[in-house]
């Protein structure tokens, strides 16, 4: 369903120009210039990159749930129903895909399969660079989990909100 959508999302009518003018050629996100490049090459309509963006981001969400749970019905109705999930993925299809391949990837670092994880670390980042972030994240509680209390994740949640309420994400965001 998602990925048989037509002008949905703030960013969709870039992405065609992206895709037809050839304006992100020079991207620093080469996974998502492969892709875009592919396509072309087969002379595929804009409308196979949004379902193969939608298609793998569904893909890796349930990949995910699989890994971490038995029973993925839930755990994936759960993401169809609520908003925040599946309808923002129609507007930041790069992230999304990017970040539910990270969701997958770490599986593999809690089995300690290092060269997987890592594989598919670089393949979330080549798509959206915004994937260094949970890669450092994960990396981190891999790392030092077993010393966080309950107490200061909670600190961190706060603290969290009172960052993005005075609007400092805002001014990092120009960086």
């Amino acid at each position: 369903i998602g990925g048989l959508r037509d002008r949905i999302g703030w960013d969709y009518k870039r992405y065609i120009y992206w895709y037809e003018a050839k304006g992100r050629d020079d991207t620093i996100e080469i996974g998502f210039l492969a892709i875009m490049k592919a396509f072309r090459y087969l002379h595929l309509d804009y409308t196979f990159l949004f379902f193969f963006f939608s298609f793998f981001t569904y893909l890796f969400a349930y990949l995910g749930v699989r890994r971490y749970t038995e029973k993925s019905s839930l755990p994936m109705v759960l993401y169809f129903f609520i908003p925040v999930l599946f309808l923002y993925s129609f507007t930041y299809i790069r992230q999304f895909l990017s970040v539910t391949i990270a969701f997958y990837a770490f599986s593999f670092l809690l089995e300690k399969k290092y060269w997987k994880y890592s594989l598919l670390m670089l393949l979330a980042i080549s798509i959206h660079y915004s994937c260094l972030i949970p890669c450092v994240v994960f990396l981190m509680i891999f790392k030092w989990g077993e010393y966080l209390k309950i107490r200061y994740i909670y600190l961190l949640l706060a603290f969290s909100l009172v960052i993005s309420q005075i609007g400092i994400i805002d001014l990092l965001s120009y960086f």
